[in-house]
């Protein structure tokens, strides 16, 4: 069984979302500089290419009904937008934190300072809840695969390979996903210089579908928007 009309409408102004960060991607216009790929203009922009791929990816989770891998990757998009933001306000600064970033270095970034330290803090709060309840194998995420019946006097613990999961979990999960995709390519256009008045009506059209949809719930507007 496929997704309820609700869900495959939200899925549909996803695609519009997708497009419209590939556009973004497609107009810039970016002289290279003696920073190479170190740019911040070149970073922002390869941000945003691997946002886009883990948006799509979010998106084909939700199509399968599979809450817990879109939501992974939705968490993924949360990051990358913690990251533009960062960029976004410090530049090669920025940039260079990360260059001086590697595994198992004890400095290397850590999302919830660079969030901390950013305009995007009230995205960490669900980022942390996506970690929580998806991408981290946690009591709260592996919990999703258990449930109980009652047979006769005996409850019985059940465990299912893939759990059920509620209208209300996909239409959410797709409406954050494209709050972060939204927002990491405005933080790019920022960075580039320039506006992009479809992605201003994009995003909010989002807010008022996302509103519509989980009524007092909508989601927080991330403060690459504002």
């Amino acid at each position: 069984m496929g997704p309820s009309k609700q869900v495959q409408d939200a899925i549909t102004f996803s695609e519009k979302s997708r497009g419209v960060a590939i556009e973004t991607v497609g107009a810039a216009n970016v002289s290279l500089s003696h920073l190479g790929g170190r740019d911040p203009k070149i970073v922002s922009l390869a941000l945003l290419c691997r946002t886009i791929s883990n948006f799509k990816g979010a998106i084909t989770m939700v199509r399968e009904g599979l809450v817990t891998a879109a939501r992974t990757l939705t968490r993924c998009c949360y990051e990358n937008l913690i990251w533009a933001a960062a960029l976004n306000e410090r530049g090669s600064e920025f940039v260079a934190d990360q260059s001086e970033s590697r595994f198992p270095d004890s400095k290397k970034l850590h999302v919830d300072k660079t969030a901390l330290d950013g305009p995007v803090e009230l995205t960490y709060a669900i980022f942390g809840q996506l970690s929580l309840q998806a991408a981290h194998p946690t009591i709260t995420a592996l919990g999703r695969h258990l449930h109980s019946e009652l047979e006769g006097d005996t409850r019985h613990l059940v465990i299912d390979v893939v759990p059920d999961v509620s209208e209300r979990e996909l239409l959410r999960t797709v409406w954050w996903s494209c709050d972060a995709l939204l927002g990491v390519a405005i933080a790019s256009t920022e960075i580039l210089g320039g506006t992009n008045d479809a992605l201003r009506q994009a995003f909010e059209e989002l807010r008022r579908l996302s509103k519509r949809d989980l009524e007092d719930q909508a989601i927080p507007v991330t403060a690459a928007a504002e």
